[in-house]
C-alpha cells in the first residue's frame, strides 16, 4: 500500500483530485463520467479553487493594497490588457506599472523600512525636500513636476468626475489608487463606462513609465556627478 508521502502516480493523481475537490479516482472508474460533464467540473473546480487561493493571499501583503485582487478565471486583469493600437509601446510600459501596483518597485522609503542600516534616509534624492513615498513620487516631487504635469491632469480631471458620481453612492476613490489600478473603479461604481477606466489605464501607464525613466535619468545624472 503505498503511502501519501510516495511519488506514485497513482498517489499524485490522489493529491491532485483532493486538492481541487474533485471526485476519487475509483469514483470516477465506477460512474464513467462523460468527457465534457468531467472537463466542465474540472474547469469549474480548478478556477474556484485559484481564485480563492489569490484573493486570500493578497490580502496576506500591505504592498498589494492597491492592487485589485477580485480574480475572474479566463479574463486578463486591466493591469497587462493590450489595446490593439500601440501594442508595442504599452508593453514596454506594462513591467514599470506592475511593478508599482505590486510594490516591487522600490522607494527610498521602502528602501528604508526594509534595511538594516540604519543611518539609512527616506528623504528622496531627487529634490531632498520630503520622503520618497509613492504619493511624493506620483504627485509631489518637484524634481518630476515637469514630467507629470499635463498626464497627470488628464488622470485628476477624470478623477474628479468620478469622485461626484460616486458621492452620490456614499463612495470614495483615491486618485493613488486610480494611477495604480484603475479596475478598483469598477468594483466601487459597476455601471462605471469601460472606455473611462481604459482611457485611466492608458494615461497612468504613461505616467509611471515616464515617471519612472526621468528619476532613473536624474539619478544616473547624481551618481555621474558625485563619482
Amino acid at each position: 500500500m503505498k503511502t501519501d508521502d510516495s511519488h506514485s502516480w497513482f498517489i499524485i493523481v490522489k493529491t491532485i483530485l483532493a486538492k481541487y475537490n474533485l471526485p476519487s479516482a475509483l469514483y470516477l472508474l465506477d460512474s464513467q463520467i462523460q468527457k465534457l460533464k468531467w472537463k466542465t467540473m474540472v474547469n469549474k473546480e480548478v478556477s474556484k479553487y485559484w481564485k480563492h487561493f489569490i484573493e486570500g493571499h493578497c490580502k496576506l501583503y500591505p504592498s498589494l493594497k492597491y492592487l485589485n485582487s477580485q480574480y475572474i478565471p479566463g479574463k486578463t486583469h486591466v493591469l497587462v490588457n493590450l489595446s490593439a493600437s500601440n501594442s508595442m509601446q504599452e508593453a514596454m510600459r506594462i513591467p514599470v506599472k506592475l511593478r508599482i501596483a505590486t510594490g516591487s518597485y522600490i522607494l527610498m522609503a521602502d528602501r528604508t523600512r526594509h534595511s538594516k542600516n540604519k543611518g539609512l534616509l527616506a528623504t528622496c534624492p531627487l529634490c531632498q525636500t520630503s520622503d520618497e513615498t509613492l504619493e511624493h513620487f506620483f504627485l509631489l516631487c518637484p524634481a518630476l513636476s515637469n514630467q507629470r504635469k499635463s498626464i497627470l491632469s488628464n488622470i485628476q480631471l477624470i478623477h474628479e468626475k468620478l469622485s461626484i458620481q460616486f458621492k452620490h453612492n456614499g463612495s470614495e476613490v483615491d486618485l493613488i489608487q486610480v494611477i495604480i489600478d484603475s479596475s478598483t473603479i469598477g468594483l466601487l461604481e459597476p455601471s462605471c463606462d469601460n472606455s473611462i477606466l481604459m482611457d485611466i489605464e492608458f494615461q497612468s501607464r504613461r505616467l509611471c513609465f515616464l515617471l519612472h525613466t526621468s528619476r532613473s535619468r536624474i539619478l544616473n545624472d547624481i551618481d555621474r556627478t558625485s563619482s
